[in-house]
C-alpha cells in the first residue's frame, strides 16, 4: 500500500467485513447498534498507512460499542474484529493512534496496536537527496 490513504474501495470492504462478521454473531446483535457501528465504518477519516502498518485516527472505531462488538467475535473462527480488519486492508499490523506522549519535555507518537504480529517499529523511507 501506498504510504497515503487508502482507497475507497477499501472503506467499503471494511464495511462488508463488519457486515459479514454481524451476520456471523450469535446471538445477534441489535439492529440499532450494528446499523451505529456500520455509520461510523462508513463516515470514519482514511486509514492512514505508515510503511505496511494501517494507522487508524485517534478515536476511530473506539467505545463501548466496538469494544462488545471485538469481544464477541474473538469466539468466531477467522479472527476477531481487528484480525479480520488487518486482513482486509493486507496491513501486517493495525494501530490506533493515541494521544502524544511528552516524557521529559520530548513528544513522542503513541499507537495501540490492534492485530498483527511483529515489532512495534515501523521504518518509514525518508526524503531523498
Amino acid at each position: 500500500p501506498a504510504s497515503g490513504l487508502h482507497s475507497g474501495a477499501k472503506e467499503r470492504s471494511l464495511e462488508q467485513v463488519l457486515r459479514n462478521l454481524i451476520d456471523e454473531l450469535k446471538p445477534p446483535l441489535d439492529v440499532t447498534l450494528a446499523d451505529t457501528l456500520l455509520k461510523e465504518i462508513c463516515e470514519m477519516p482514511s486509514v492512514l498507512w505508515r510503511g505496511d502498518v494501517a494507522l487508524l485516527t485517534r478515536g476511530a472505531l473506539t467505545g463501548s460499542s466496538w469494544e462488545t462488538v471485538a469481544l464477541a467475535a474473538e469466539a468466531l473462527p477467522g479472527g476477531g474484529l481487528w484480525e479480520r480488519f488487518r486482513q482486509c486492508l493486507g496491513a501486517r499490523m493495525l494501530a490506533r493512534q493515541q494521544e502524544i506522549r511528552v516524557d521529559d519535555e520530548v513528544r513522542g507518537g503513541n499507537v495501540q496496536v490492534l492485530a498483527g504480529s511483529g515489532s512495534g517499529w515501523v521504518v518509514v523511507p525518508g526524503p531523498k537527496g
